[in-house]
């Protein structure tokens, strides 16, 4: 499903597919109604190409002041170089581009937790 990019909207960015699940186990917790107003994307295949990904697109997300951006990444204990790296790049959309992430993985705390993932659910 595609969002109106004439409202609001908010897209999700995973890194990977870990964080592409977690993603979408939020979603079954949004009303029905909002859900047509966020769109989880497919994952990146890495925190670099992430943010690769979405630097390139900078320009046009300028055009569309309705479109929001959550990023989802793993921090893999460099958190602090990550998130500057990620304000430095993004400086020019702040307040559209949101950085989420875990200090390691989602499959650590999953393992941890001795859960699996059924239906988008823990």
């Amino acid at each position: 499903m595609s969002v109106n990019v004439f409202q609001r909207h908010l897209l999700i960015l995973p890194e990977d597919q870990a964080n592409a699940e977690f993603a979408k186990g939020f979603l079954l917790e949004v009303p029905m109604r909002r859900q047509r107003q966020i769109q989880v994307k497919s994952p990146a295949g890495g925190w670099r190409k992430l943010l690769d990904g979405v630097e390139a697109q900078i320009p046009e997300l300028q055009k569309i002041p309705n479109r929001h951006l959550v990023l989802l990444m793993d921090f893999d204990g460099y958190a602090a170089e990550r998130r500057a790296e990620f304000e430095e790049r993004m400086a020019a959309v702040r307040g559209q581009v949101f950085l989420l992430g875990s200090a390691y993985n989602p499959e650590k705390l999953r393992a941890a937790l001795g859960k699996t993932v059924r239906n988008g659910r823990l």
